[in-house]
C-alpha cells in the first residue's frame, strides 16, 4: 500500500472513530434540569442569592444531579452525598480539576491553591500544605492556639458584650501566629488583617451577578468599560482586589524574610517554608501558599466559631449536657486540653452538628472533569463546572430524618460518625486545613463551656429571642446576635486568670 493510500486509510478510520464518538456522546443524555431558553439557557433562572436553596429545590424536582447552562457555561449541581462520593471521590482522578474562571484570575486569586488547575503546580502547593497540617503535624501548632483561646476567655470575662469582636481577634491572632509568627495586634498585624478582609470581600463580590457575567461569558472582559456595565464592574473590582491581594501576600512574607536575615524570626510556617526554599520560584510559591491558608483559615474558622456560639445560646440543653461531660472528665481544677478530646465524644458531636447545620461553604468550590464521564446513565461533559451543594447534603431528610433540629447525639449513633466531613469538600480537593480547624473549634468550645454559661439576653424580664439568621455570599456567617456570658463559678474565674498568667 502506498503512503498516500495509508494516509487516506488512516484519515478514514480517524473520521469514523470521531463520528462514532460524537454519535455515542449524543446518545447519552445530559442530566435533567430546568427547561433552557435558546442562547440564554438557564441564565434568567439563576438565583441571585442563597443559590444553595434554589439548587436544593431543583434537586427535589430533577434528582441528585441537575444540569444547567447559562450562556456558554455548563454547570452540574450535585445535591446528594452519594452522588458526590461517586463523582468527586471515587473518580477523583478525573474530577479534581477546576473550571476556567476568568474573573478569579483577574482579581488576583488565580494562583490560590483552591483555584489552581489540577497539575504539577497544584501538587507542589498541596504537598507544602500536607506536610504542615496533616493529622500528625497539627499538634505542633497547639502552642500557638492555646494562648489565643486563653486570652479569649479573659476578654469574655472582662468585656462579654463585645464577644463577636473578641472572637474575630482570637481567630486573627491564631492565624497570624501559625502562619507568620508575629503579633496580630501590631500595626503590621492590623494592616495584614485589613488587606485580607478586603481581598476576601472582593472575592465574594466576584461571585455576584454583575461579575458572574464575565464567568458565564468570558469575552465580555474585552469590551471597553464605557460600552459594557459588566466590563466596567469587573475592571474596578479587579484593580481594588489586586491591591489588597498584593499586601496580603507581600507584607507578611517580607517581614518574615527580614527577620530570618536578622536572626530574629520566631517559629512559623512561613519561616519553615523559606528554610526549605532553594530558588526564587520556591519563594514565590511559598509566599502564595501561606497567604492562601491565612485567608481561608481566618474566614472559615471565624464562621465556625460564630456558629458554635449561636447554637450554645439557642440550645441550652445541649450546652448543659456538654458541660456535664466536661465536668465529669476534666473536673473543676484545670481547663480542658487536647489530650481530653477522646474522652469527650459529646463535645465532638456538638462541633460536627454545628458544621452540618451551618457549613461555612454551603456550595463547595467547583470541580471540573478532564474528560467526558457517565454517571447513572447521564453524560457529565468534559469541562463542565461541578458545584457540590453541601447545604443540600447536610439537610438531606433521608440521611438525617430531622435535619432542621440541632441534635448532636446523631453523630454518636450508627454510620454518621464521620459524615460531617463533607463540610470540608471532596476528593483530592478536600480542605487541607480541616484537622487544624477542628482542633481549634474543639479547644475553643471546651474552654468556653468549662468556664462560662452562655445564655439568652433578658430585657424587661423576658428572654430576647435569637433567630439564628445568616448572611454571606461564599462563606456563611451567623448574623450578629446578643447573648449573656457569665462565669460558671468563682473557681472558673480563677482558672481563667491563672491560665492567662501562665501564658
Amino acid at each position: 500500500m502506498t503512503s498516500d493510500a495509508q494516509l487516506l486509510a488512516a484519515s478514514v478510520l480517524f473520521a469514523c472513530g470521531l463520528a462514532m464518538y460524537a454519535r455515542n456522546r449524543q446518545a447519552t443524555p445530559l442530566p435533567p434540569g430546568p427547561p433552557r431558553m435558546p442562547l440564554l439557557g438557564n441564565l434568567l433562572q439563576m438565583p441571585q442569592d442563597n443559590a444553595w436553596l434554589k439548587y436544593m429545590e431543583w434537586g427535589q424536582t430533577y434528582g441528585d444531579i441537575v444540569y444547567l447552562k447559562a450562556l456558554t457555561r455548563e454547570m452540574l449541581v450535585i445535591n446528594s452525598a452519594e452522588a458526590a462520593y461517586e463523582i468527586l471521590d471515587k473518580s477523583a482522578g478525573l474530577t479534581s480539576d477546576r473550571p476556567q474562571n476568568v474573573m478569579i484570575s483577574l482579581i488576583g486569586w488565580g494562583t490560590n491553591i483552591g483555584h489552581l488547575h489540577y497539575g504539577d503546580e497544584w501538587r507542589l502547593a498541596r504537598r507544602a500544605f500536607h506536610q504542615e497540617f496533616n493529622p500528625g503535624a497539627v499538634p505542633s501548632h497547639y502552642p500557638a492556639v492555646v494562648p489565643c483561646i486563653n486570652k479569649l476567655l479573659v476578654q469574655f470575662l472582662r468585656e462579654p458584650n463585645n464577644f463577636m469582636e473578641h472572637i474575630r481577634q482570637c481567630v486573627s491572632a491564631m492565624s497570624i501566629n501559625i502562619c507568620y509568627g508575629f503579633d496580630a495586634e501590631s500595626k503590621n498585624g492590623q494592616d495584614l488583617m485589613e488587606a485580607t478582609e478586603g481581598a476576601i470581600h472582593c472575592l465574594e463580590e466576584a461571585t455576584l451577578p454583575g461579575s458572574q457575567l464575565v464567568f458565564l461569558f468570558p469575552p465580555l472582559r474585552f469590551l471597553p468599560s464605557w460600552l459594557s456595565a459588566a466590563s466596567s464592574t469587573f475592571s474596578r473590582l479587579a484593580a481594588r482586589s489586586n491591591a489588597f491581594v498584593k499586601v496580603m501576600r507581600d507584607l507578611p512574607f517580607n517581614i518574615v524574610k527580614q527577620q530570618i536575615a536578622n536572626g530574629t524570626a520566631p517559629p512559623s510556617w512561613m519561616r519553615s517554608l523559606l528554610d526549605r526554599a532553594t530558588s526564587t520560584e520556591d519563594e514565590v510559591r511559598f509566599k502564595g501558599v501561606a497567604s492562601q491558608f491565612f485567608a481561608a483559615a481566618s474566614d472559615t474558622t471565624l464562621a465556625g466559631m460564630r456558629a458554635l456560639m449561636l447554637e450554645l445560646v439557642r440550645y441550652p440543653e445541649v450546652q448543659r449536657r456538654a458541660q456535664a461531660e466536661i465536668d465529669a472528665v476534666v473536673g473543676p481544677e484545670r481547663l480542658p486540653n487536647f489530650g481530653d478530646r477522646p474522652s469527650l465524644p459529646y463535645l465532638d458531636a456538638v462541633i460536627k452538628e454545628t458544621l452540618r447545620m451551618h457549613p461555612p461553604l454551603p456550595i463547595g468550590l467547583p470541580h471540573s472533569p478532564v474528560q467526558d464521564m457517565i454517571y447513572n446513565g447521564y453524560l457529565i461533559p468534559k469541562g463542565v463546572t461541578i458545584l457540590p451543594n453541601i447545604w443540600a447534603m447536610c439537610y438531606d431528610e433521608h440521611t438525617f430524618g430531622d435535619p432542621n433540629v440541632f441534635r448532636p447525639e446523631r453523630f454518636l449513633e450508627g454510620d454518621l460518625r464521620n459524615w460531617h466531613s463533607i463540610a470540608f469538600g471532596f476528593g483530592r480537593r478536600v480542605c487541607v486545613g480541616r484537622y487544624l480547624a477542628e482542633a481549634i473549634l474543639w479547644q475553643a468550645l471546651a474552654s468556653i463551656l468549662a468556664t462560662f454559661d452562655i445564655k439568652k439576653t433578658t430585657k424587661d424580664g423576658k428572654e430576647v429571642d435569637v433567630p439564628g439568621t445568616y448572611g454571606g455570599i461564599l462563606v456563611l456567617r451567623a448574623d450578629d446576635f446578643e447573648c449573656t456570658i457569665v462565669p460558671r463559678s468563682a473557681s472558673a474565674v480563677d482558672l481563667i486568670e491563672g491560665a492567662r498568667t501562665e501564658d
